[in-house]
């Protein structure tokens, strides 16, 4: 008992199964879908409900490609955005797209990419776009390029930084 208390007590009470707490709220959900599907009278009735619940209905899937559409088309890199967070949510969108029946292609969102970068990034993407055909070009080498650069200026930053101190404290 001395050596291990835990055990002793799984010995004395048997072991302790976390159960998963379910909310009042969650169980009439769970009841009432259950009730809807058994008035189902077949498969096809069952799969319909299905789709419905889980996917929308035909004005819910327009109404959200309408939105995703408008959100793709207006995308920007926001201020103080690193690339990797820029790329999560552009990724997101042309996901939900594509989950949506429209799949945009790579090379176009290679040339969205380079389009929606801030100012600061312009002589990068000049220097991309010259180097490279963008047809060929993937998005995961377009995103690692670009994260490599964002890393080499910070870097100059932070190293810019460290000579103003030293130089501000020799001042002192």
């Amino acid at each position: 008992m001395a050596e291990d208390s835990e055990l002793m007590d799984v010995i004395l009470d048997g072991p302790h199964v976390p159960v998963k707490e379910v909310k009042e709220r969650e169980i009439t959900r769970m009841v009432i879908k259950r009730r809807e599907i058994s008035i189902c009278k077949n498969a096809k009735e069952i799969w319909d409900w299905l789709e419905t619940a889980y996917e929308g209905t035909i004005d819910m899937k327009d109404s959200k490609f309408y939105m995703l559409t408008t959100q793709y088309e207006s995308f920007t890199m926001k201020e103080r955005e690193t690339i990797q967070e820029m790329h999560t949510r552009f990724t997101s969108i042309t996901n939900e797209l594509h989950y949506l029946g429209e799949v945009v292609p790579l090379y176009i969102q290679v040339r969205k990419i380079l389009g929606v970068l801030r100012k600061s990034w312009e002589s990068k993407v000049d220097a991309i776009t010259e180097e490279r055909n963008l047809k060929t070009f993937t998005k995961d080498e377009l995103i690692c390029n670009l994260k490599a650069h964002e890393f080499k200026k910070q870097q100059g930053k932070e190293k810019k930084e460290v000579k103003r101190e030293k130089s501000m404290n020799e001042g002192f």
